[in-house]
């Protein structure tokens, strides 16, 4: 091989590494989530925390529901306030949960908006050991350990905007107590 040839190949590539090497790398990002109990959403400001309502859904039925002619009990559960104190815009948000316990059920659901309070539809089936169902709004999500007792949930695809809350309960003995972790995504 000749000289010629030898600086025509290595000449742009000694170039192109000088030139990426003055660039500035990306920084990556160091998250701390609280040590606290509860889940949190890591947005462009920094992580914050979703406030929470301690819910027990009440039961609404008919005639027929009560005299167990058929069908499943209806079961409502009422957040208070037209909408929730903390609005995102990514449409598929990542939040920490610290604290879960393996065992016990989560959900993302999309709650009806009504004027002054939202509400989640549930269903109770005639099996007295299991707790009431989400019926309506549950959106799939992802939920991978990250460390210790720290996991992180993604929703599986893009939410559309309004109310939603993440549903879990107190511990796996306590099932009909809910603890309801609100967010609402706006455009």
């Amino acid at each position: 091989m000749s000289t010629r040839m030898v600086r025509f190949f290595f000449l742009p590539t000694v170039l192109a590494v000088a030139v990426s090497a003055q660039q500035p790398q990306p920084q990556s990002r160091v998250i701390t989530i609280p040590q606290a109990k509860g889940i949190y959403y890591d947005g462009p400001d920094g992580i914050a925390t979703l406030p929470y309502t301690l819910m027990l859904p009440f039961r609404s039925t008919s005639v027929r529901e009560y005299f167990s002619l058929g069908g499943h009990w209806k079961f409502r559960a009422e957040i208070s306030g037209p909408g929730a104190a903390l609005a995102i815009a990514n449409p598929k948000p990542m939040f920490y949960m610290r604290g879960y316990q393996s065992g016990t059920r989560l959900y993302l659901v999309r709650t009806d908006e009504k004027q002054d309070y939202r509400e989640i539809k549930m269903e109770y089936p005639h099996d007295y050991s299991e707790w009431s169902r989400v019926s309506k709004g549950v959106t799939p999500v992802e939920v991978d350990a990250v460390a210790g007792d720290l996991i992180s949930i993604t929703p599986r695809g893009n939410l559309e905007p309004g109310e939603y809350v993440i549903l879990t309960s107190l511990d796996r003995e306590e099932r009909p107590i809910q603890l309801s972790f609100e967010f609402a995504l706006r455009p």
